[in-house]
C-alpha cells in the first residue's frame, strides 16, 4: 500500500519498541486470527438472523426513519442525497426497461432559501 505510507509513524514505532522473537508473533498472529473468524461468524449470523426477522432496513426498524422516506424510492433518495436537480432514472428489469426524470428544482430552492 504505497498509497498511505506513513514513514514518520513507523519510524517512530520501530525506534520506541523492542523486535517481538518470531515464534511469539506467529502464536499471536494465530490468536489473533482464530478471534477474527470467530467475530466475523458472528456478525454474519446476526446479519442472517436480522434478514429472517424481516429487519433488512436497520433504519426503518429502529424507528430512524419518517414514512416520507420510506415511501420514497431508491432513485428519488439518491437525487436528493447527491442534490442532483434533474434526473433521468432509467429502471430495467428483465428485458425491459422503463424510463422517467426527477424534477428536485422547486425542493433544491425551498432548501437554499431556508439556509
Amino acid at each position: 500500500m504505497a498509497l498511505f505510507q506513513m514513514k514518520w509513524l513507523r519510524n517512530f514505532v520501530r525506534r520506541h519498541t523492542s523486535p517481538v522473537p518470531f515464534n511469539v508473533a506467529e502464536t499471536w498472529k494465530q490468536r489473533l486470527s482464530i478471534a477474527y473468524a470467530f467475530f466475523a461468524w458472528n456478525a454474519f449470523g446476526f446479519v442472517l438472523y436480522q434478514c429472517y426477522q424481516g429487519k433488512v432496513d436497520w433504519a426503518k426498524s429502529a424507528g430512524l426513519k419518517s414514512q416520507e422516506e420510506i415511501d420514497m424510492p431508491p432513485a428519488v433518495a439518491f437525487a436528493k442525497q447527491f442534490n442532483m436537480e434533474k434526473a433521468r432514472v432509467i429502471r430495467v428489469s428483465g428485458m425491459d426497461y422503463h424510463t422517467y426524470d426527477i424534477d428536485n428544482t422547486a425542493e433544491m430552492e425551498a432548501d437554499a432559501t431556508e439556509k
